[in-house]
């Protein structure tokens, strides 16, 4: 592998990380792990699963930049309101849900069912995929498969790796930040973050 290729797949790899800082990446599986009471463990399995649907998709639709040029991107960003729609339906079920279930004197337990909130994280990732970095595709497009093939793998890595590690942080962050007195709010405080996030990634989708 010649020097040219090898700064592309470094710079897919490092631009991949950086990418996963948006918001929509990590939180919402950190609130929904705290939320369900999921354990750390659970919570960066679910994430890393649904950080590698993210690849699967945005790798595929890289390789359709190589043969078909950027116009396919125009048919997938629609794609993204599914992400906002999916964390304010997420949001209005914590707290919907949060309050019946304080009438029976059950707060405590899970909002969603584990099959539900974790196919809505999972579909929410699958459905944003990384639209913005698809032109690094197009500019590896006269390389051999054996680079692209190593570029979708350094994509795949950075994105899970900065999906899960921002997921921990936050995780861990809000569970040292839980105060006591918020415990009997703690599932309507992350349905209205969620509700808040999908409603930001309108906003700024549209600015």
């Amino acid at each position: 592998m010649h020097y040219q290729p090898l700064s592309l797949v470094f710079a897919i790899f490092i631009i991949t990380l950086f990418h996963t800082i948006q918001p929509h990446h990590w939180i919402p599986f950190a609130l929904v792990g705290r939320g369900q009471r999921w354990s750390m463990a659970k919570t960066l399995g679910i994430t890393a699963v649904s950080g590698l649907g993210k690849s699967v998709v945005s790798v595929a639709m890289g390789f359709g930049v190589v043969f078909l040029g950027l116009q396919i991107t125009r048919y997938m960003k629609g794609g993204e309101v599914l992400t906002s729609v999916l964390l304010i339906l997420m949001g209005l079920g914590f707290i919907i849900f949060a309050r019946k279930h304080e009438h029976h004197n059950e707060a405590t337990g899970p909002i969603l069912s584990d099959k539900t909130a974790t196919l809505s994280l999972f579909t929410m990732s699958v459905f944003s995929p990384c639209v913005d970095l698809l032109p690094i595709f197009l500019a590896a497009s006269s390389f051999t498969w054996p680079v692209l093939l190593t570029m979708a793998l350094a994509f795949t890595m950075a994105n899970i790796l900065g999906m899960v590690f921002l997921t921990a942080l936050a995780y861990n962050g809000i569970k040292v930040l839980k105060l006591e007195w918020l415990e009997d709010y703690e599932k309507q405080i992350v349905g209205a973050a969620l509700i808040l996030i999908g409603l930001a990634l309108i906003i700024f989708r549209h600015s």
